[in-house]
Parts: structure tokens; C-alpha cells; sequence
């Protein structure tokens, strides 16, 4: 029974988010650069705030508007929304010099967050002025930038956020990418326009490339599909969905090994139009996706040494986790034996830091101690998977791509502990301490009980949910620390 009510109060936890709706006070900072100068930042110029009409509008609050570091959402039905205004054509730019919308994609919506202005001097220095805001962004400021006539660079403080984009002209666009408090990773475009202000881009709507989109990702070749819209919208940051949406379903497709590096040969190349960094995004998503279904392990082991040694040590130390998992899985699932247990000791860390972070994880580990004779420790594991119930439904879930016989962990307990005790009699009793064990990993001691007479006074809480999420944290009037 406490199993049972606790459970609740967790699937209620993994469902409910919240989001302010406050209406931010966007700043305009002026600021110079000269051709290859020293960064500047932007309180040596001063700052004021720009004037604009505010609408109704959606929230970034949405981890999927700031980052691709996600699960494609191919829900698209559900998300269609009115086509953009579309402004007079304007000449393709030879020059980053003009106004500048900031558009990223939530889905298949394309959602305008910011509109710049930046200026070219007669000397040929440049000047960043951030002239609106998407409504529901907190306080946005610019720290520093560095402009020539063809790349931008600058730094957003966004409320107790930190945000840096990186970019370079292309065909009239500046194609580009989002590195969000040095974590998390999104592709990003900058598209010309004559606007003065956001009044007519509060509201998201669907790529104009949406259709095409779909029937990509939904065709009967994903990967040639992928690969084909990324020829025919090469400025579309769809295309890194559907790259990411065909590399987890080449077991299920069938491709070979030539395929399947054609197919990773292809968004490399994409992603290095965006950026260096969305190219080692590109290279760890490709190792992350293609592990987690056990593809050649030592392919993936490349794509990972590729992108550790385009790192530089900010990256490397902020993006260890998003790393050590498709290198602790390829090390795992290699055929060395020392490299295996450097692949365990990699998820183990992982496991140890995020206890109910990711259940495909901890069954990784519990499958290997119990090759390794570890049969405690595999029933544990097992365990800890069986009695959270979402967890296990995930698990399956991300298994089913796979292929092969699906076996659930709770099954895998049960089997464990027969063999050791030749019955099922005190695996309740068992299943009970793994719960209240991992429930400990993020609630405190619970109260004591309250007496009769203690009165029916209401408590009213405020629950915060992914809390390591740092555009949620927007939401929120100072950093949340990542808890252990």
C-alpha cells in the first residue's frame, strides 16, 4: 500500500510543469567590436530598454524550444499552428549588418525569440543593439559580443541564465547554433527582416517546410528521406530531427553497415554548417542513438573520439554526462573485456549521479553483473527498474527498437531470486527496500504521522519538476543546483 501511494505522487511529479507567463523587461545593450578584436562586454557601453506592445504568446519555459538535446517530437498533428506572416521578400545579404529575427523550432513550430539589430560602423566595427523579445522570456541582456562582415558571436544573460551563439552567413541566413548555460545544444537561424519589433512574431507557427518533414519521417526509407530534406532545405532545423529520428530506426529498417554510415555521413555534414558545435552535438547524438540499440560498437566509439577530440575543456567538462553514455554503452557492449568494464564503470558513475536518470542504464548494468556472476547486485538493479512501474514501461519502450525477445526487469528479479532461494517468499518484502531506498534518492524523511487532534489544516506546496532543465529554470527567480 505505500508502494502503491507513493507511486502516484511520482506519476503525478513526471506529468505536471509549471511556467511564470510573466511579462519580461527585455534590454537593448549597445556594444563595439572591431575586425578580430579582444571580446568586450556589453557594460562598457550601457544599456536601455527597448519599447514594444506585448501579446499573448507561448513560453520558451518549453525545454524543446532551447535545446535538441531530446527525443524527436513527431506528434506534428498535434501541433499545427498558423502559417507565419510572411514580409516582402528581401535580397539575400552579403553582410550580417541588418535586423535579424532569432528563430529556433519547438516540434515542427518555428518559435521567434529575440530581434537584433546589428549595425556596421564606418570603420567597419560593428554594433549588436537587441531591440525585443519573445514575451515570456525573463530578463534578457546582451554580455558580450564579437562581430565581423560574415560570423556573429555574442552572450545572452537570460534572468540567472547564460546562453552563447555562435553563427556565420550563409546564403542570406546565418545559420547557427545555442549552447544554453554551457549544456544544452540547439540549432538556431537568424532570417533577415524589416521589423521593428516582435508585435507580429509572438505567436509560434509551422515551418514552411512541415509537410515535407512528415512525410520524411514517416516514409518507408527514414534514412533517405532524412537525407533528402536536408538537400532540399538546407536551412531547415528540421532536418536535425529527421537525421535523429532515422538513425534510431535503422535496426527496424534494416540497413547495413554502409547505410548506416551514409546515413551519419549525412548529418555530419549537415550539422557542420551550423557550427563546431553542433557538429560534436551531431557526432555524440549519432553514438548516443545508434548505442542505445547496440549498433557496432565500434563505430559509435569512433563517432565519440571524434567528438571528444573537437572539445575544448569548458565543453568537455560540461558535456562529461551527455558523453559518457554512448561511450560507457559502446565500451559495454564491445568485445574487450577491459574496455567492458571501463563501460560499466562509466555508467556506473552515471547510474550513482541520477539513480532513476535513465532505466536503459541501470538495466545495461544489471544485465552485465549478472554475466559477471553478480547476482545480488543484478536482482538490485532489476529492482530498482520493477518498482517504478513508468520506468519499466520507458525501458520497454526504448528496448522494442532493438529488436529481439523483450524481457521486463521485474520478470528478471523474479527469476533472480527463485534461483537463489529456490522460491518467490520474501521478494515482496525485498521489492519493498529497493523502493523506499531509490524514493530517498530525491525525498526527504517523511513526518511523523499527525495526531488526532492536531486540526485539518491544508498545506498548499508548489512542485517544481525538471528541475535540471535550464530553460524550465527560466521559470525561476535564481539557479536550482543539481541534486544528488
Amino acid at each position: 500500500m505505500k508502494r502503491s501511494i507513493s507511486l502516484l505522487l511520482v506519476l503525478v511529479a513526471a506529468f505536471l510543469c509549471t511556467a511564470c507567463g510573466k511579462t519580461p523587461e527585455p534590454q537593448e545593450t549597445v556594444g563595439k567590436s572591431q575586425p578580430d578584436p579582444p571580446i568586450r562586454t556589453a557594460s562598457e557601453n550601457g544599456t536601455d530598454t527597448p519599447k514594444t506592445e506585448k501579446g499573448d504568446g507561448p513560453s520558451l519555459s518549453d525545454p524543446n524550444a532551447l535545446s535538441s538535446n531530446t527525443e524527436p517530437k513527431l506528434d506534428v498533428d498535434d501541433n499545427s499552428q498558423k502559417p507565419a506572416k510572411v514580409e516582402p521578400p528581401i535580397p539575400p545579404r552579403t553582410s550580417v549588418a541588418g535586423k535579424w529575427l532569432f528563430v529556433m523550432n519547438r516540434g515542427t513550430n518555428e518559435v521567434t525569440a529575440f530581434l537584433f539589430d546589428i549595425i556596421e560602423a564606418a570603420d567597419k566595427s560593428f554594433t549588436l543593439k537587441l531591440l525585443d523579445t519573445q514575451q515570456n522570456i525573463l530578463d534578457t541582456k546582451v554580455k558580450q559580443f564579437n562581430i565581423d562582415a560574415t560570423s556573429v558571436q555574442f552572450t545572452l544573460s537570460i534572468s540567472e541564465s547564460e546562453a552563447d551563439f555562435e553563427g556565420a552567413l550563409e546564403d542570406g541566413a546565418i545559420l547557427g547554433n545555442l549552447v544554453f548555460d554551457q549544456e544544452q545544444t540547439s540549432a538556431v537561424r537568424l532570417v533577415a527582416t524589416r521589423a521593428e519589433d516582435m508585435a507580429a512574431y509572438q505567436q509560434p507557427h509551422d515551418a514552411p517546410e512541415r509537410d515535407e518533414f512528415i512525410e520524411a519521417v514517416t516514409g518507408e526509407n527514414k534514412a533517405e528521406g532524412a537525407k533528402k530534406f536536408s538537400i532540399d532545405h538546407p536551412q531547415s532545423m528540421l532536418a536535425f530531427l529527421a537525421f535523429e529520428e532515422a538513425l534510431g530506426m535503422v535496426k527496424e529498417e534494416s540497413l547495413d553497415h554502409a547505410a548506416v554510415e551514409s546515413l551519419a555521413d549525412s548529418y555530419f555534414k549537415f550539422a557542420d554548417r551550423w557550427g563546431k558545435r553542433m557538429q560534436i552535438f551531431a557526432h555524440i547524438n549519432a553514438a548516443t542513438r545508434l548505442s542505445k540499440i547496440q549498433f557496432d560498437p565500434k563505430l559509435t566509439l569512433q563517432y565519440v573520439t571524434f567528438a571528444e577530440n573537437m572539445m575544448t575543456e569548458p565543453q568537455a567538462t560540461a558535456w562529461k554526462s551527455m558523453i559518457d553514455l554512448p561511450k560507457g554503452l559502446s565500451l559495454i557492449w564491445g568485445d574487450n573485456a577491459d574496455g567492458q568494464e571501463q563501460g560499466a564503470g562509466l555508467l556506473r558513475a552515471l547510474h550513482d549521479d541520477q539513480p532513476l536518470g535513465t532505466a536503459m542504464i541501470t538495466n545495461v548494468l544489471a544485465e552485465y553483473a549478472e554475466k559477471k556472476g553478480q547476482t545480488d547486485q543484478a536482482m538490485e538493479l532489476y529492482a530498482e527498474i520493477s518498482v517504478l512501474p513508468q520506468l519499466e514501461q520507458i525501458l520497454m519502450s526504448e528496448l522494442s527498437q532493438q529488436g529481439g525477445e523483450l524481457t521486463l526487469p521485474s520478470e528478471n528479479v523474479a527469476r533472480l531470486w527463485k534461483k537463489k532461494h529456490g522460491n518467490t517468499q520474501g521478494l515482496d518484502h525485498f521489492l519493498d527496500e529497493v523502493f523506499a531506498k531509490s524514493i530517498v534518492t530525491f525525498a526527504v524523511e517523511p513526518v511523523k504521522p499527525r495526531q488526532p487532534d492536531a486540526g485539518n489544516k491544508v498545506v498548499l506546496c508548489e512542485l517544481f519538476t525538471g528541475a535540471q532543465c535550464p530553460p524550465q529554470r527560466l521559470d525561476w527567480k535564481q539557479p536550482i543546483p543539481k541534486p544528488k
